[in-house]
């Protein structure tokens, strides 16, 4: 075992001990949910890295294309703006359905109180873009002639 993995698995012990929930790690990765079983965060130590990362799906695309493409475009141009994203960046999956909200951070540098704050951060920061994108989605589909292209996230 690597000193990472034994890090990361040392932190999993914590949020265990932190939440109060059963966290269960599979391949290097674990998923906290809330009483809704909506996922919350998802933490992941890829093979071989020290870079612990958080990460959940904030928004769906739309099914069609050429309304997905845009729709995707317009959000990955927030990553040009680290005030709104606090550092996390956004990506589109594998398959191109969801936009996911990503944050990277060296195990090296984490202690316990600093890694509940991450995780803590993380999760409002989720929180609070997924509801904006959801409630900024509602308004576009109210209004077929509104601007596709400005997004409207103010945090």
């Amino acid at each position: 075992m690597t000193d990472s993995q034994s890090r990361f698995e040392q932190l999993i012990d914590h949020l265990h001990d932190f939440t109060g929930l059963d966290i269960t790690l599979e391949s290097n990765s674990c998923t906290l949910v809330d009483n809704n079983g909506e996922e919350k965060i998802v933490l992941e130590l890829p093979e071989k890295s020290d870079l612990l990362l958080f990460h959940r799906m904030i928004a769906r695309l739309p099914s069609d294309p050429d309304t997905r493409n845009g729709r995707a475009l317009q959000l990955l141009e927030l990553n040009s703006h680290p005030e709104i994203l606090r550092g996390a960046w956004l990506c589109i999956d594998n398959e191109a359905i969801a936009i996911h909200l990503m944050l990277g951070h060296p195990l090296e540098n984490l202690t316990n109180d600093s890694f509940e704050n991450l995780i803590v951060n993380y999760i409002e920061l989720a929180d609070t873009l997924a509801r904006e994108l959801q409630e900024e989605e509602q308004e576009l589909a109210q209004s077929p002639s509104s601007d596709m292209n400005t997004v409207r996230i103010q945090i």
